[in-house]
């Protein structure tokens, strides 16, 4: 019912539908890929806008609390379940879930120190569409609580969550670095990086499920702030941490791979093996 009024809010009332951006500024805890995939469901022929009455129908008839529960899988009793509980969802998200995950957190840091109490953490949680059961919660704040503060340090929750990336993905990522850094200078623009992306080789362009500016513009909200520090540059360590949160979004080593070979052009490090996700 919120959720109904404030989309009304936004709609152009003449014609009940949404532009896509106005979805988005009505939305802002969605990501891009999930604001395209809500805009392709309830798309009208009428340039690209969305179907604000028919969203809210199927909203309206969807068993929010089963469905959740179901996505988030029935075992997140101890930290190290949560956690997976948490991976499991985001990577249905695609590849920007983690990033989004991290805007939501930033959203409610308000002293700038990346640390969040019990009842902050649960509900910025919550907020991001994210569902654990109450011990998920209890468990996952024992596990990652600063000792003696009574807070967790966001950072360390969304480190956990994308884990270290596996020999063969961080393989693929610095082989990706190296193809956009011709002139071996160590760091990279997101220019360059943008220039060499070929997002029309992007295994969603190629299974028509989105198009090669959308694919442009989910990579580029992956690297949304990227090289803040550097004066816009960005080195090897942060463009592999950039893919330790892409890398998520799949469970398949090979797929990871295909997809990096695909998108940057570059040899392909491993073909359908499984992952430790």
């Amino acid at each position: 019912q919120r959720l109904a009024e404030v989309l009304g809010h936004h709609t152009a009332r003449a014609h009940h539908v949404l532009r896509p951006e106005a979805l988005l500024r009505a939305c802002p805890a969605l990501n891009t890929q999930e604001i395209m995939t809500l805009q392709h469901s309830f798309e009208t022929s009428e340039g690209g806008n969305v179907s604000y009455a028919e969203m809210i129908q199927c909203l309206a008839t969807w068993d929010t609390g089963a469905e959740m529960l179901r996505m988030s899988g029935p075992d997140d009793t101890t930290v190290e379940g949560a956690i997976i509980s948490l991976r499991r969802q985001l990577q249905r998200r695609g590849p920007s879930g983690v990033r989004g995950l991290g805007r939501s957190f930033a959203h409610v840091d308000h002293e700038g120190d990346r640390l969040v109490g019990r009842m902050t953490l649960r509900e910025t949680l919550m907020r991001a569409g994210l569902t654990l059961s109450d011990e998920g919660h209890s468990e996952l704040f024992r596990g990652l609580e600063l000792e003696g503060r009574n807070v967790v340090d966001y950072a360390s929750l969304l480190d956990a969550v994308c884990g270290e990336l596996p020999g063969v993905r961080e393989q693929a990522a610095r082989r990706a670095f190296s193809a956009i850094d011709r002139n071996n200078a160590g760091s990279v623009r997101l220019d360059d990086i943008m220039t060499r992306f070929d997002a029309a080789r992007h295994p969603a362009v190629l299974s028509k499920e989105m198009t090669a500016d959308e694919a442009r513009a989910e990579l580029a909200d992956c690297f949304e702030g990227a090289g803040s520090r550097s004066g816009g540059m960005i080195g090897l360590p942060e463009f592999l941490r950039i893919y330790s949160e892409i890398s998520v979004a799949f469970e398949d080593d090979g797929a990871f791979c295909e997809y990096m070979a695909n998108v940057w052009d570059i040899p392909l490090v491993l073909k359908g093996r499984r992952s430790w996700r």
